[in-house]
């Protein structure tokens, strides 16, 4: 990979969703596939500047793989979410967020959540009490899931809300 093309690609930031430049499908292959996850034959690179429109397209890709892959509809499934989270002002976003990351009410799905564990500290010390504390946390998901309904679970593991 010339240094050339590093540049014009990354330095530059070339906006491939206004008009790519005729050799983009070239700066793909040569940048990005060779750090895609083993055996990804195709990638998908969404407009937006916004962390909530990349989690929506993520959860559509999600959805979307699931029902495929399970041969049922998109519709009725849901996306797991965790309590003390926050992933975008969106519809889907707030819809897998906390209640608290929609103060204004915004209309959303009633999409479950589940218990980010709440860990003692020093580790070492609660290393019991915390082992029952994710212990039930993961019984919750697993509850959740096992509804049937959940396509997809979202987890970010830096949460903006304050908790």
């Amino acid at each position: 990979m010339g240094t050339d093309l590093y540049d014009r690609f990354v330095t530059h930031k070339v906006d491939a969703s206004s008009l790519p430049p005729h050799d983009f499908a070239d700066l793909v292959r040569e940048l990005v596939m060779p750090v895609a996850p083993k055996d990804m034959l195709q990638v998908h690179l969404g407009g937006g500047s916004s962390g909530a429109e990349a989690n929506e397209l993520a959860i559509a890709a999600a959805l979307t793989h699931f029902a495929k892959a399970h041969n049922t509809s998109v519709q009725g499934l849901s996306v797991l979410g965790f309590d003390n989270s926050n992933h975008g002002q969106t519809t889907a976003t707030l819809s897998c967020s906390s209640p608290d990351a929609n103060p204004e009410g915004l209309p959303a799905f009633p999409w479950p959540k589940g218990d980010y564990p709440q860990l003692k500290y020093p580790l070492a010390q609660f290393e019991h009490e915390n082992k029952a504390e994710e212990d039930r946390c993961l019984d919750g998901v697993k509850k959740s899931i096992a509804s049937g309904n959940v396509g997809a679970m979202i987890v970010e593991p830096i949460s903006s809300l304050g908790n």
